[in-house]
């Protein structure tokens, strides 16, 4: 019992650390975006602090035509939006309907059809429902890596490469870079020239 208790005490931290990391993350995010969003003179840029029109004006950072190669995508955020948003959805309704499945066939088909047959059709439902799922969570993958990469893009430097492999592997990096870089100069303003010196 006391094995129990211990191991439902270590869950609980993890899960309470897990939300930490996760209220910080927004936190940093939103005030990064923002602050990104102001520079850029978009006059919506409170909407950092609203949990799905974050995702959106993450993505009008970078435009709201965006063009990939010869090809221009139009409503880019909304677009980015729907692809984060919907396939988290898709992606979290696969995977419970897949476990109701598992869980519905074990208990309610037991009975009616042959073990191995049951225990086939479950694996072969779980199967695709994986691949359905890791389909989708790749396909969010590409849009969020890519969308990153092109709002670290509009900074001056050559560091954009670096700092999406950082926010891609490394928790809490992507808004910590962010707002770093938030007040930096951005990449398409002319660079300051001095005064020249007057005697």
């Amino acid at each position: 019992m006391e094995v129990l208790a211990m191991i439902f005490v270590i869950l609980i931290a993890i899960l309470a650390i897990v939300f930490l990391v996760a209220i910080v993350n927004y936190i940093l995010t939103a005030i990064a975006v923002y602050k990104v969003a102001q520079r850029k003179g978009i006059d919506h840029a409170f909407l950092a602090w609203i949990p799905i029109a974050q995702i959106y004006l993450y993505a009008e950072l970078i435009g709201t035509n965006v063009k990939i190669g010869n090809v221009t995508i139009p409503q880019y955020p909304w677009i980015y939006t729907g692809v984060i948003v919907l396939g988290n959805s898709i992606t979290s309704i696969i995977q419970y309907s897949s476990n109701y499945a598992t869980y519905a066939s074990t208990e309610q088909f037991a009975d009616h059809v042959m073990e191995a047959g049951a225990n086939l059709a479950t694996s072969m439902g779980s199967l695709a429902a994986a691949l359905i799922a890791g389909l989708v969570g790749l396909i969010i993958l590409v849009v969020r890596v890519y969308t990153m990469y092109r709002v670290f893009k509009l900074f001056k430097g050559n560091n954009a490469i670096l700092f999406t492999v950082l926010g891609a592997f490394i928790p809490l990096s992507m808004p910590i870079v962010l707002l770093v870089l938030s007040g930096k100069p951005f990449a398409d303003e002319p660079e300051a020239v001095p005064a020249p010196y007057s005697a």
